[in-house]
């Protein structure tokens, strides 16, 4: 029974027809036969071996005849990643042949809506052993509106605040992305957290001076009354005040009773 057939991949053992081709890697073009017959296979290799043409089945000097015995079946890649997904835990499995050899999974938040593209990204990620860059769903500069508390930061219930820079995970179990916030220094996960549609301040309101980052002259706890609101300086938007002729932004003060 032939072990080789025309077409197939080889790879040589050692040498071939006493030439060392180790590892040289080609394709079987044809079978030996007339004075050549005493081999078995002509192989066509990859690359110039200073060899023939193995009677004009190859370009020359890429041919040559050799023995089965010093030859090995080169096996296709059967290696193969499939990504399915439940809705909620995104598994990718790395397979060879028919056997699974390593795994990994993304889970979706409760919080969050399901996107297939990035729990697939992050289940590869995590099955090619990389740091798969964290997703956000809000940016530096947001108004955002506190919806729940699952994280033990001290934000009332409905409060705006602005998103100041993304922190690293305040439950590294749950691996949800957080925020650092402008008002008061607290974390706060995205769970906790939606955009804000609404204004945060309207003239009138009452407000304690918490930071200076616009060179006012109002001392840190003063009470302030908002007056009108001007153009917004950058990402904050800026208030004139009843007290005074310096304006405030809204990341240096606070609404009383918050």
């Amino acid at each position: 029974m032939k072990r080789f057939k025309i077409g197939d991949r080889v790879r040589v053992k050692k040498t071939f027809d006493g030439k060392d081709l180790a590892g040289k890697t080609g394709t079987i073009v044809c079978e030996a036969s007339g004075i050549f017959k005493k081999y078995k296979w002509g192989v066509k290799f990859d690359e110039r071996i200073n060899g023939h043409t193995c009677m004009g089945a190859c370009e020359d000097g890429y041919g040559r005849y050799g023995c089965e015995k010093e030859l090995e079946l080169v096996t296709r890649c059967e290696n193969k990643i499939v990504i399915t997904s439940d809705g909620v835990t995104t598994l990718a499995r790395l397979y060879d042949g028919k056997k699974v050899i390593k795994s990994a999974e993304a889970k979706c938040s409760p919080d969050d809506e399901f996107d297939f593209a990035k729990g697939a990204k992050l289940a590869y990620a995590r099955l090619m052993g990389e740091e798969a860059e964290t997703e956000y769903r809000f940016k530096a500069g947001d108004k955002v509106k506190i919806i729940k508390n699952t994280c033990c930061h001290g934000y009332s219930i409905g409060r705006i605040v602005t998103l100041k820079e993304h922190h690293e995970y305040c439950d590294p179990k749950a691996q949800v992305p957080s925020w650092c916030v402008c008002e008061g220094g607290w974390f706060v996960d995205e769970a906790d957290i939606e955009l804000s549609k609404e204004p945060i301040y309207k003239a009138g309101d009452r407000v304690v001076v918490t930071g200076n980052t616009c060179w006012h002259k109002y001392r840190i706890g003063e009470r302030l009354t908002l007056k009108e609101a001007r153009e917004p300086d950058g990402r904050e938007q800026r208030w004139d005040v009843e007290e005074g002729c310096w304006y405030v932004r809204e990341n240096d003060f606070e609404p009383l009773g918050k």
